[in-house]
Order: structure tokens, then C-alpha cells, then sequence
């Protein structure tokens, strides 16, 4: 079947059956998401029915909308999950639902669902928990809410847990036709646009006129979140920025009021990033929903201080984590002790971007479990460590570049012991020159195709193994090529190499280099 859809990507798009292949794998599963890829406008946003579960899921929220039952909308303390919550709010709000919020602190309380945030559920009298951007790991919490009384709907983005939810479960990932690699704020959307359309009759036209904040919502989560800026997701991107020229959301209105200027898109997303849990209430969230500038002003004060005092202090723990790194080996795990949970993904982040390689960044909660956020290089499934390590998580989970877990700080022997095992096990060839498509002398189309695609935001390594430099540099003549660290003079045009592009917006990016050596035939790069 994959196949067939490749074939007839190659056909339609004119671009080299290889590379069809490779948007395939990529998530261009079906016709209407290469449509999407290659004509991203508003039209081609596939429908909410093509998300799993979407119908069971929508038939939960209109009936206790229609019963006046009390909906609460639990998210994720990151942007994504900030924007998730606002976007499915809205959408209640204007059916006249009754609908709050609940973002759990991660310095406290972690992720997804958990029993004492559905018991305060139950005193609040809520009869309906949905999901956003979290959720697809807390099949027992749902059970627990369901023995109680209380409906649950999941919609989540993250990979796939073993054992799914007991309950309505949305997410690309599970099929039904929609983008896999939709952000949590992707799926929101869409659930938002289905309620709206099923029980009003909008459509995204009458939304983008009438609640332009739900593609703000999207637009900031989708970026944040950092997945795949292609096919619905780059829908997601460019209907952004169209609302963004004319829409001027409160959080615009009260930012300029205390600077003096307008924000620019990363400040925007910083304020969502920065926006954390205190009691009840998220900071983000109140920001995010505000009605007016004076509504938005009181939680933008807060942030903003809370941005100046997380940049100092991050770039502190910089200095400290990479003084205390000494040797580099093929991965890094590092213990920052007492460190709360919103700097680690940071810190972890920065420390991979340096040396390259697997980071495991550990930190304390507030009730003294330990938080790690792991960061991987493209090609290394950081999942498939955890998963290995499972037995020893308190909870895991993420995408393969980016994940975390929490753990019992008793086991970190353990920790430490069955992390060197896995690397000693897996060697270096896990993540070391990775590419999706290998290159030969006679490819010059499907350069000339990784053009084509990298300007609609599709990301394609290629490797040239074993060649000559000069040959390289024949081949990209007339092309669009960034290469800024001038690594394609970095050797001599005699000289025979392994060659690392990526297919960018700019052009084709030349992102490593190296010179050939007879071993590398005994072990191949990937």
C-alpha cells in the first residue's frame, strides 16, 4: 500500500520515487496529506474525522455540553500544552459549556493524569476530563476516573504507549488519516474545529474570522513544540502568520503597553513557554485566554519576571553543568541534584547541541523524586533507551529526539549502571552520520527534488558515502546550498569523503564532513 502511495506521489509531484518513498515514512500516508505537503493552504487541512476516535470523542464533550455537566480540559505545562488547553476551551466557551483548566506543575506533580488531580476533579464536580497533549500513558488514572464517575477523553501526540487508554483516544499516531506528526495544539485544533462545525456549522473560514485565536493557538504550539514543519503542520504555520498581520491578540496589546513595542513571534512563544502552574491556576493559560490587554497584563507581569529570572538562572547551570562534564564518551547522563524540572529540558537540550551526542540531564521534583529530560541527535531513538529502562520509571515518555521519565532517586545506581550497558550494547553507529537516503554520482535529480521539498519544509538527510569533493561540488552547481561553516572546502576537492545534507527551506544544508577512511566499510555508517 505504501508503495502504491509513493508511486503515486512520484507521478503527480514529479520528484524521484525514492524521495516519494521517504515523504511516505515521513507521514505522507495517503493522497489528501501529499496534497496538504505540496499545496499547504487552508483548503487542504484534512477534516477532524480523519483523527482515531474523533467521533467517540466528540459525542462525550457535546453530550455534557448539552447537560450542562462541569468539562475540565487537563493539559501539559510546556507551550504546546498551553496552547492545547486554550484552543479546546474556547471552542466550549462559545457552545455556552461549563469548562475549566488544570495544567499539573512538572516540579511537583509531573504529567498526565494522576489520582489527586482526579479527586480535586470530583470535588469540583466535574463529570468529563478531556486530555490535551498528554494523557496516552495514564490508561490506569483513567480507570480510576471512570470507577468514580467521572467520563474521560484522551488526546494526546506522543508516541505510543504499550497499553492504551481505557477510553476514547485521539491521536494521529493511532491512524485514521491525519498528519502522525501533529503537536498536541494540532489535535486541539481539530477537536476544536469538529466541535464547533457539528454542533454550530463552522467552518475554518467562519473560525478564522470569528475566533482568529485558535490559529494564534496553533501557530505558537506547532513552532514550540518543534515537530515537522510540513504538510498540516506548515498549514498550521502560514495560516498563522496570515492571522498574525492582521489580528493583534490581548497578550500583543498588553506586552506593548509595558515595552513600548510588540512582540516579536519568539517572545510570543516564550511567554506560552514560560508560562508555569501555581496552585490552581497556569500562568500561560490566563495569558493566553485573557480577554482584553487589562485581563492579559496581570498574568504577563508575572512571566516576564519569571522569564528574567529562568534566563540567568539557566544560563548559571550552564556554566556549571559543562564544567562538571569532563570526559565526552557517546553519551552523556548527568546529575544537576536539586535542579527543578523546568531547567533540565534546557540544559539538556544545549549540552546534545554541543557535543552531539545522547544527554540525560536529572533533577529533583518538589517531593523528591527524580526528573530527567533526555535530548537525542537525529537518528537516535531516545524511546527505545527508555523503553529498555522502563522497569526501574516512576513514568516516561516523549517523541525519539526528545523525552524525560522520573524515577525513584534509590535506583539511580541502577540508572547509571544499565545506561552504560545500552551504550556499550547499541555502539555509536545508533545516531553517528544517520540519513534517510543514500547518494550516488548519478543522483542529481534527487537534488534537485530535495530542493523542491526542503522549500515546503521537509526535512531529508542524504549521505554521499565515498566520493570525491570536487564531484560533490559538480553535482550541486546551480543549487541552492548553505553551507556557512565552509565545509565543503574544508578538504581538498581531491579528496574522497562521506557527505551529510540536509534538505532545508534555504536549500541544501551541508551539515557534516569527513574523510573517507577503508574502515568505515567494516562498519558501515547508516
Amino acid at each position: 500500500m505504501n508503495d502504491k502511495i509513493a508511486e503515486q506521489i512520484s507521478k503527480t509531484y514529479d520528484i524521484d520515487l525514492k524521495i516519494a518513498r521517504i515523504l511516505v515514512d515521513k507521514g505522507v500516508i495517503n493522497l489528501d496529506l501529499a496534497r496538504a505537503t505540496f499545496n499547504p493552504v487552508l483548503e487542504n487541512l484534512l477534516p477532524p474525522e480523519t483523527l482515531p476516535d474523533f467521533k467517540a470523542a466528540l459525542e462525550k464533550i457535546l453530550k455534557a455540553v448539552g447537560k450542562e455537566e462541569k468539562i475540565l480540559i487537563w493539559g501539559h505545562e510546556d507551550a504546546d500544552g498551553i496552547t492545547s488547553t486554550c484552543a479546546l476551551m474556547k471552542a466550549i466557551e462559545k457552545l455556552g459549556g461549563l469548562v475549566d483548566y488544570f495544567i499539573p506543575a512538572k516540579s511537583s506533580d509531573g504529567h498526565g493524569l494522576s489520582k489527586q488531580g482526579i479527586d480535586m476533579a470530583i470535588e469540583e464536580g466535574v463529570k468529563l476530563i478531556v486530555t490535551v497533549d498528554c494523557g496516552g500513558g495514564s490508561g490506569k488514572e483513567a480507570e480510576y476516573a471512570l470507577s468514580k464517575g467521572v467520563d474521560v477523553v484522551v488526546t494526546d501526540h506522543h508516541e505510543l504507549p504499550k497499553e492504551l487508554p481505557p477510553t476514547p483516544f485521539v491521536n494521529p499516531k493511532m491512524g485514521g488519516g491525519s498528519f502522525p506528526y501533529l503537536a498536541g495544539v494540532g489535535v486541539a485544533f481539530k477537536m476544536a474545529w469538529g466541535i464547533l462545525r457539528y454542533k454550530s456549522g463552522w467552518d475554518l473560514y467562519r473560525i478564522r474570522k470569528e475566533l482568529p485565536e485558535l490559529f494564534f493557538y496553533a501557530y505558537v504550539g506547532t513552532i514550540a513544540d518543534r515537530v515537522p514543519l510540513f504538510s498540516e503542520n506548515r498549514i498550521f504555520l502560514l495560516e498563522g502568520e496570515k492571522v498574525l498581520s492582521w489580528y493583534r491578540h490581548p497578550l500583543v496589546k498588553a506586552y506593548k503597553n509595558l515595552k513600548g513595542e510588540d512582540p516579536t513571534p519568539e517572545i510570543v512563544i516564550s511567554l506560552a513557554s514560560a508560562g508555569k502552574t501555581t496552585g490552581r491556576r497556569n500562568l500561560g493559560v490566563e495569558l493566553y485566554k485573557a480577554s482584553d490587554e487589562a485581563d492579559a497584563e496581570i498574568p504577563l507581569k508575572e512571566i516576564l519576571k519569571e522569564i528574567e529570572y529562568w534566563t540567568a538562572e539557566s544560563e548559571r547551570l550552564l556554566k556549571e553543568a559543562q564544567s562538571r562534564i569532563k570526559i565526552v564518551r557517546n553519551y552523556i547522563l548527568l546529575d544537576m541534584g536539586e535542579v527543578k524540572p523546568r531547567f533540565l529540558g534546557f540544559l539538556s537540550s544545549r549540552l546534545k547541541d554541543k557535543y552531539n551526542v545522547p544527554t540525560i540531564v536529572l533533577g529533583r521534583k518538589d517531593n523528591g523524586q527524580v526528573a530527567a529530560e533526555v535530548r537525542a541527535p537525529y537518528g537516535f531513538n531516545s524511546l527505545d533507551l527508555l523503553d529498555h529502562l522502563s522497569d526501574i520509571f516512576i513514568d516516561y515518555g516523549g517523541h525519539k529526539l526528545a523525552s524525560g521519565f522520573s524515577m525513584d532517586p534509590r535506583q539511580l545506581p541502577e540508572l547509571v549502571e544499565e545506561v552504560e550497558l545500552y551504550f556499550k550494547e547499541k555502539g555509536n553507529s545508533l545516531y553517528n552520520f544517520s540519513a534517510d537516503i543514500i547518494l550516488s554520482e548519478k543522483d542529481r535529480k534527487i537534488l534537485e527534488d530535495l530542493v523542491k521539498v526542503g522549500q515546503l519544509g521537509v526535512e531529508i538527510r542524504a549521505l554521499f558515502k565515498k566520493i570525491k569533493l570536487q564531484k560533490v561540488k559538480e553535482l550541486l552547481m546551480g543549487l541552492p546550498v548553505v553551507d556557512p561553516l565552509g565545509l565543503l572546502d574544508l578538504y581538498g576537492p581531491q579528496e574522497t569523503v562521506n557527505l551529510l545534507l540536509l534538505s532545508t527551506d534555504q536549500g541544501i544544508a551541508v551539515e557534516q564532513v569527513q574523510l573517507y577512511q577503508p574502515s568505515y566499510d567494516r562498519n558501515p555508517v547508516d
